[in-house]
């Protein structure tokens, strides 16, 4: 992260590279090697990267602090702070000091160089410009992967949602169709029953005409008897149909 909050609106002083005019000493005429940040005495600072830091004093930076990044090999330096932190290690986002104008300063700001692997102070190409500097962190950019993995996640969650609601809908469908499938097992073993039923009566009823038509009852009575038996015997074969 950056080393002030408000880092992009703040004010500039002296720029990169801008040259020193008269009037500052052992300064005119050179490179300023970082960059000015205007802002209010106490306003806080910020640890840009998971580090070590240590605690310097100067004539000309005053209350000052080197940054050591891990696993990068550039050194971050703090300069006039009203207050600091001392020699330690600390996580990206600790206030680790507060901006004020200690040392060669005509007003409250901070003063950020970054070099590249140690501090040569008479070699300006050593050092990188704080403002096109990549103030991005691996701990951002996991962070990003993080969001984004759960996003995927929360895609896959709702994927498993839909699969189990479809499931649950082709269960319910199979459930419908079992029941189905039974009812018309049963309806398929009660037309069979019928069916066996109706042999049982076709063969009853052959034998009770061949009786009627071979050998006929001299009783009126029991002949009448036979017929509605036969009557009755083929209403129930045609409601079979």
């Amino acid at each position: 992260m950056k080393p002030l909050k408000d880092w992009d609106n703040l004010k500039n002083g002296f720029t990169f590279r801008q040259i020193y005019p008269s009037g500052w000493g052992s300064l005119s005429g050179r490179p300023h090697l970082g960059l000015d940040k205007i802002a209010g005495a106490g306003t806080k600072l910020y640890m840009p990267f998971n580090g070590k830091v240590e605690a310097h004093d100067g004539i000309q930076g005053g209350n000052c602090l080197w940054i050591f990044p891990n696993g990068k090999n550039i050194i971050i330096r703090y300069m006039h702070m009203l207050n600091r932190v001392n020699n330690g290690n600390f996580k990206e986002g600790e206030v680790i000091g507060q901006v004020g104008s200690t040392g060669a300063s005509s007003g409250n700001h901070l003063h950020c160089d970054i070099s590249q692997g140690s501090v040569q102070i008479s070699n300006i190409n050593n050092f990188i410009d704080p403002e096109t500097f990549n103030w991005e962190t691996k701990q951002g950019e996991q962070m990003s992967v993080i969001e984004e993995l759960q996003k995927a996640c929360a895609e896959k969650d709702q994927t498993i949602i839909a699969r189990d609601k479809t499931i649950a809908e082709l269960q319910s469908a199979c459930l419908t169709k079992d029941s189905v499938v039974e009812d018309l097992t049963q309806k398929n073993a009660l037309i069979g029953k019928d069916y066996k039923n109706a042999i049982t009566d076709n063969v009853k009823l052959k034998k009770k005409l061949d009786i009627l038509t071979n050998k006929p009852n001299n009783d009126l009575g029991a002949n009448w008897s036979l017929l509605a038996w036969i009557k009755s015997t083929i209403k129930k074969i045609n409601e079979r149909k």
